[in-house]
């Protein structure tokens, strides 16, 4: 019993570790999915403008300069949910015997 609860015990760390990743993992993928729906908003924006041949170039700079910055957003998401899964799998790769 003693040895089940120390065993217990020692993996507590690692469930934290890893509840904490899968929190952040979720939380990431809303902010992608947030940015990705900007992205696609401002190319249906940037459809309609183009089909009714109404856009001028100041919308265009605009729409285009939002999806630039969407972009780098997605980046900056992609590059932390591989840090987190490589931090995870270093853990995976420490806790193993």
């Amino acid at each position: 019993m003693k040895d089940v609860a120390a065993n217990a015990n020692a993996d507590l760390p690692l469930k934290q570790k890893i509840a904490a990743a899968v929190t952040s993992l979720k939380k990431k993928d809303q902010e992608l999915d947030a940015a990705y729906q900007a992205i696609v908003a401002a190319s249906e924006k940037l459809d309609e403008y183009i089909r009714l041949k109404k856009a001028d170039q100041a919308a265009i700079d605009s729409l285009v300069q939002s999806l630039g910055l969407n972009n780098q957003k997605i980046t900056d998401i992609v590059d932390a949910m591989i840090a987190l899964t490589q931090d995870l799998t270093q853990t995976f790769g420490k806790a193993q015997p």
